[in-house]
């Protein structure tokens, strides 16, 4: 029976099934409420589910959830609960290393590469509530780096953060954690350049079912016999107008504001485009020629009708 005013429940994930290889970088992707961070959380023991089973490194998580943490170091990007307020940013560290059981000679040499690593080193001895938002997050960031376990999993570790550190991340993600010593690693990110970059392969989520899984050259072969150009102009819809039923076009879509993407048949688009734009050309303010990238996929992907 469902009382007036609460929420029907609701399936998060249905039928999602993928497996990952050791030593893999695999990317988690999908809109908001897809069902990526529940699929992190189960696999990491810290939400029950309903029905089927999930492995981790042999153990079956449902009947040994204790074993299985064993094998996992949770790195999340953001959620302030990870945070102890009454610490400085260097006793926070210490204090999850205890928690981990590291040994001192362990967690120093740690603690430390993590603070220089989020660029917190000349800030250990703050407060988190002297901090701006971004430096709490790389807080939240260098606990999870602070510890360590075969399997990493990866909750947008960058969201938020400044650029040039979330380009060290990335590196130090893929280049020691993964590659040097060997960990498996799940990543769930927002960011299609993230994911190209990070990934061996990667599953997308949709309305919590797998939409498709490959890997990122995969994904764009999908789409290779097409040119894709973005153009910027103040009449938008005079643009659209102009090419619509244009035989050479695949596809158009707003891709900002004032700017289209549009697909075209790789074969002959680009000339025949560049033919019927010279009526608004005036109103172009500029044309970016590039090949299909890993968004353009996800933008198909995730504007088709389910399970098509």
């Amino acid at each position: 029976m469902v009382v007036p005013g609460d929420v029907p429940p609701r399936v998060a994930l249905d039928r999602v099934s993928f497996d990952v290889n050791e030593n893999e970088f695999l990317g988690i992707l999908g809109p908001n409420g897809a069902g990526k961070t529940t699929c992190l959380k189960i696999i990491a023991g810290l939400l029950a589910f309903d029905a089927g089973n999930v492995t981790v490194a042999g153990i079956d998580a449902r009947s040994f959830p204790d074993r299985v943490k064993r094998f996992i170091n949770l790195v999340t990007g953001h959620e302030d609960f990870w945070i102890e307020y009454t610490l400085t940013v260097r006793e926070n560290l210490e204090y999850w290393a205890v928690l981990n059981r590291y040994p001192k000679r362990v967690w120093e040499p740690r603690i430390q590469a993590a603070l220089e690593l989020v660029e917190l080193a000349g800030r250990d001895d703050a407060y988190p509530r002297e901090l701006s938002s971004g430096m709490r997050q790389r807080l939240i960031l260098a606990k999870g780096l602070v510890t360590d376990a075969p399997i990493y999993l990866l909750d947008e570790p960058t969201i938020g953060l400044d650029p040039l550190v979330a380009h060290t991340i990335r590196k130090y993600l893929k280049e020691k954690v993964n590659q040097e010593w060997g960990r498996t690693l799940l990543l769930t990110t927002h960011s299609m350049s993230e994911a190209e970059y990070l990934c061996d392969r990667i599953v997308f989520l949709r309305e919590g079912r797998v939409a498709a899984i490959g890997t990122p050259r995969e994904f764009k072969n999908l789409i290779a016999d097409r040119t894709v150009v973005d153009i910027e102009t103040c009449s938008v819809e005079a643009l659209r107008r102009e090419l619509d039923g244009k035989e050479y076009v695949l596809d158009i879509a707003l891709k900002q504001a004032s700017t289209l993407r549009i697909d075209l048949a790789k074969s002959n688009g680009l000339p025949a485009l560049i033919r019927d734009l010279s009526s608004v050309a005036g109103d172009i303010q500029s044309l970016t020629v590039r090949e299909p990238s890993l968004e353009d996929v996800y933008r198909r992907l995730m504007e088709r009708e389910p399970n098509a």
